[in-house]
């Protein structure tokens, strides 16, 4: 990027890749996380977290991260950033890595008992809570996954409560205003890869499994509208069995849940949409992707 005084983070981070990063507004800072890679693009060495000046890009300071990177989420108010990550080495051990955003060093890397993979961390900062939604890989009877929510103490990482509910998890939302989490699931219990998935709504204080709703195969992530009450899922679609399971080999979807009771209002397909072309077309195009995920009633926990 020529010309502009922009900062090119990758030169900045001497050879590493930059795989994700978060933003400090409190205190105009940026973390990223970085990887060396070897010729295959395989990780050469632990990753590390570099702490930058957001207005000139320096490069203020760089620790290791010997449990791999994720993708941090910032707490400003409580002055913390989490990054939920997982070990290289077989068996695979997730953690918890909590970080002083204000000098950039590592407070605390606690071992998840018995989670083989982490979602990203969600934080509550008016509770003070963090969570995390961790599987241990190995799959039930039915062929589901089960994912254990984990509600922990922000500020020394206290272990709360714990919740389980079947599946793979995917992302969580803390929804602070009305007190619910917001759990994405993905289900395999026919082997095939391609069962729709769920959103499972939780109590934040206290983990009780509230309701469920259907949403499209292979969910992936969940983006909240916290004015407006609404919860946006978005989905892959059916995918290939075998390595590497990408592309999706059906249609994605975005489905609209309303956050106070979880009730889905409405599935829009990827595909359609692509075809639509109007807005009108968009709109009679919503919930007409296929019947397990077209409109889904509250389901209350069993």
């Amino acid at each position: 990027m020529g010309g502009t005084g922009a900062v090119v983070v990758s030169e900045a981070l001497s050879g590493q890749t930059p795989e994700a990063v978060a933003v400090d507004e409190a205190t105009g800072r940026a973390f990223v996380i970085g990887q060396r890679t070897d010729g295959l693009g395989n990780p050469a060495g632990p990753a590390t977290l570099s702490v930058l000046d957001g207005t000139s890009g320096r490069v203020l300071s760089t620790v290791a991260l010997p449990h791999g990177g994720g993708q941090p989420v910032v707490a400003t108010r409580l002055g913390r950033l989490f990054l939920s990550t997982s070990s290289g080495d077989l068996p695979h051990t997730g953690y918890l890595t909590t970080i002083n955003t204000r000098t950039g060093r590592v407070i605390r890397a606690a071992a998840i008992e018995g989670a083989a993979y982490c979602a990203p961390v969600a934080v509550d900062e008016t509770v003070g809570r963090a969570y995390l939604a961790c599987a241990d890989g190995e799959r039930g009877p039915s062929g589901n996954d089960t994912a254990i929510v984990h509600a922990l103490d922000a500020r020394d990482g206290r272990l709360l409560h714990a919740t389980a509910a079947p599946g793979l998890p995917r992302s969580i939302v803390a929804d602070s205003a009305r007190g619910h989490l917001f759990l994405t699931l993905s289900h395999d219990g026919t082997g095939k890869n391609d069962a729709p998935g769920s959103v499972a709504m939780l109590d934040a204080r206290s983990g009780v499994l509230l309701h469920t709703a259907a949403v499209g195969r292979n969910p992936n992530r969940a983006l909240l509208d916290g004015r407006r009450g609404r919860l946006f899922v978005t989905a892959d679609g059916p995918r290939a069995t075998d390595w590497p399971y990408w592309p999706p080999k059906g249609r994605g979807s975005v489905s609209v849940l309303d956050a106070a009771s979880a009730a889905t209002s409405w599935t829009l397909c990827r595909w359609v949409c692509n075809l639509a072309t109007w807005p009108w077309m968009k709109a009679l195009a919503a919930c007409s992707c296929w019947p397990e995920a077209a409109r889904f009633p509250t389901a209350p926990a069993q």
